[in-house]
């Protein structure tokens, strides 16, 4: 297994610049308050994935997508732009209410959300919450188990790392055998025997 507190601090140095030497970040920063969030504003980044929000004002949400849209598809390495409306919704407790716009760019994936001062609000508080649990000894169990959760694809399922943090930082759990028996319960089956 690889040092995986090393792993996670270069593809958080890798993140920064993709969105500064892509323009991305000053793109964002443009529409609104940029707020990151997920394994990003946590350290605990173990595959090419950015998740952030823009803040805006409620009435404004529609517009700023339709403009940023506009302009990420003048951005060259964009290489595939996703958009919806009702993720919130469908995934009731785990997206933020706003717009989802979904971003390939150089082989990461970015997660963004147009949402309101209200919707970034919470997601604020639930990534706060998460890192002020955080010690050296859970960062490191919770990147151990996350690598090896990691799919094919070089990504880790859908929503595991809600249930990860969840495992190690509220139930309390330390051991790796304790939290695939926890995530089983998920339906989640770790992709690496240790």
């Amino acid at each position: 297994m690889s040092d995986v507190l090393s792993l996670s601090k270069d593809m958080q140095e890798q993140a920064k610049r993709l969105l500064e030497g892509k323009g991305l970040l000053s793109l964002f920063s443009s529409f609104g308050e940029v707020l990151f969030a997920g394994s990003f504003a946590m350290d605990l980044m173990i595959w090419k994935d950015i998740d952030l929000n823009i803040v805006v004002d409620s009435e404004k949400i529609e517009e700023v997508t339709k403009d940023l849209v506009m302009q990420l598809l003048d951005n060259s390495a964009v290489q595939r732009i996703k958009v919806y409306r009702d993720l919130h919704d469908k995934y009731a407790g785990k997206m933020p209410k706003g717009i989802y716009v979904g971003l390939l760019v150089d082989g990461w994936k970015l997660d963004i959300f147009v949402v309101d001062r209200a919707a970034s609000e919470e997601t604020r508080v639930k990534t706060e919450k998460v890192r002020q649990k955080l010690t050296d000894s859970s960062r490191r169990i919770i990147l151990e188990v996350k690598e090896a959760l990691l799919l094919p694809s070089g990504r880790t399922p859908k929503f595991s790392g809600k249930h990860i943090y969840e495992a190690v930082l509220e139930k309390g759990l330390s051991s790796k055998e304790e939290i695939f028996s926890y995530l089983a319960d998920f339906g989640y089956r770790k992709a690496i025997t240790s």
